[in-house]
């Protein structure tokens, strides 16, 4: 490893590796200090002093750092499929209530899609009121400009 320059200009000598507690601690009784260490939460780290001034310096453990950054990108691709499947949940539940209103009147989807019924209907049903309305309104009456007198 190279030289490691304080900014007072001195060196930083190892210490060895030690670990910084991000979790409670607790006596090591069971599975010794390595152990829980781990259990608890703390970061292996190297720790180094100026030979100068006294400073500390820790530098993490490149394993550990690779782990972490392993498990951020795997705890974001569960939120990414989580998220996939609740999308998709609400896509099947606006088909089905889609299917349910199909036989509807213009009115009364109208009164879903803005929420002006008695009961209280969810966003995806009011989403799929919107779809059947949109569905049923021909495209170029949504274009059409008023005659000029």
């Amino acid at each position: 490893m190279e030289e490691m320059r304080c900014p007072c200009g001195g060196i930083f000598q190892s210490l060895g590796m030690e670990y910084l507690r991000t979790g409670a601690v607790s006596d090591g009784f069971l599975f010794g200090r390595d152990a829980n260490a781990w259990a608890e939460g703390a970061i292996p780290v190297e720790l180094f002093s100026c030979d100068r001034c006294r400073a500390l310096r820790f530098c993490a453990e490149e394993e550990w750092v690779t782990r972490r950054q392993e498990e951020e990108r795997e705890k974001a691709e569960r939120a990414r499929r989580h998220e996939e499947r609740l999308e998709q949940q609400r896509e099947e539940r606006v088909q089905i209530a889609m299917k349910d209103y199909a036989s509807y009147s213009e009115k009364r989807l109208r009164k879903i899609a803005d929420g002006e019924t008695w009961s209280n209907h969810c966003e995806e049903e009011r989403e799929a009121a919107r779809r059947l309305l949109e569905h049923r309104t021909p495209q170029n009456k949504k274009n059409d400009v008023p005659w000029e007198k």
